[in-house]
């Protein structure tokens, strides 16, 4: 495959570094409630403390999302996924808790993940998502992945 059918969204470690520092600020925080007896603390602490790894995990792993004329890879730092342009509908711009994401509607077609895509769409009205980690806006990343998704379906079915 040469390299016009290919496109490379790369990661954002800034915002592996704001996600670090606001971890690292709020089990403090956690912390210090802990040692004027809040319960919370402890909630805050734990809570918290799980996005540090995550958050170096992303400084030291290229995270990207690779698209290509069969359909796109996301790698988030742990382990890569690949979704087919005939398994999605469409891709668009949700929110959870005010953060951006990049949410995705499966085909009626695509009979993989069926529990995990109903446990997703009931806590957050998405079937799936794509976290927004990179250094383009969400908004810009879904305009490509739909693009592609239109030119490469088109491509495919000649």
């Amino acid at each position: 495959m040469n390299s016009e059918n290919v496109f490379v969204i790369r990661g954002s470690k800034m915002k592996a570094i704001q996600l670090l520092v606001i971890s690292i600020a709020l089990v403090t925080l956690g912390v210090f409630l802990i040692l004027k007896g809040n319960i919370w603390g402890w909630v805050c602490s734990i809570f918290f403390s799980l996005a540090i790894p995550v958050a170096v995990l992303q400084l030291f792993r290229k995270s990207y999302i690779r698209l290509d004329t069969e359909g796109f890879e996301v790698n988030s730092g742990l382990k890569p996924w690949r979704l087919n342009w005939n398994d999605v509908e469409s891709f668009y711009v949700g929110k959870i808790h005010g953060n951006k994401i990049i949410g995705i509607n499966f085909s009626d077609t695509y009979n993989e993940m069926v529990t995990g895509r109903e446990i997703s769409s009931t806590l957050s009205g998405m079937e799936g998502a794509i976290n927004n980690q990179f250094k383009m806006k969400p908004e810009l990343i879904c305009e490509h992945l739909n693009n592609w998704k239109a030119i490469h379906l088109k491509q495919n079915d000649i």
